[in-house]
């Protein structure tokens, strides 16, 4: 990774960061709405290893990958909004790395620098970045299922192609339509 790269992906990363710390969802000091139960089901698994719902009923309501990250990092960090910008500011490195590599590596470097300085600054990943919704989980998946396929054919070989799917597989996790 370049210096010019690396000093994008850092910047992104402190925007971010102090996105989600200036304008947190709730407001500084409110409570963190959970708009989609992502965080509930986060915190059940932090709590007793299953995803359910308020009530204690088990829920299929969302898909499980967003909500299991979210509460291993809970047990970590305990249920709350430091942990959804933990687990986000993890995923958004990802997104970036992703849309550098990608860029680079089918246009060329001012490709994937453009790319990265986008994606670093685009103002919905950075709102998404800061919410306890999947919406950066999905953007990582993504492009990570794009980048393992990508090799895969490149390389053409069963262990490649193996990751691909495993990538897809974890992908499917946080969204049915992969």
């Amino acid at each position: 990774m370049s210096r010019a790269a690396a000093a994008l992906l850092a910047a992104g990363l402190a925007v971010r960061l102090a996105y989600g710390v200036v304008a947190p969802p709730g407001g500084r000091g409110g409570p963190m709405p959970d708009p989609d139960g992502y965080a509930g089901l986060a915190a059940s698994f932090a709590r007793d290893g299953s995803l359910s719902d308020a009530q204690g009923n088990p829920s299929a309501l969302r898909e499980p990958g967003y909500p299991l990250a979210l509460g291993a990092v809970f047990k970590v960090t305990g249920p709350g909004y430091p942990g959804v910008l933990a687990l986000n500011l993890a995923l958004g490195a990802a997104v970036l790395f992703l849309l550098w590599r990608l860029g680079e590596r089918w246009f060329g470097p001012p490709v994937g620098l453009t790319a990265l300085a986008l994606g670093a600054f685009y103002p919905p990943f950075l709102f998404h970045g800061a919410q306890p919704m999947r919406e950066t989980a999905l953007a990582a998946f993504s492009l990570g299922v794009v980048a393992a396929v990508s090799r895969a054919a490149e390389l053409g070989t069963a262990r490649a192609w193996a990751l691909a799917a495993l990538v897809t597989v974890a992908a499917a996790l946080t969204n049915t339509t992969f």
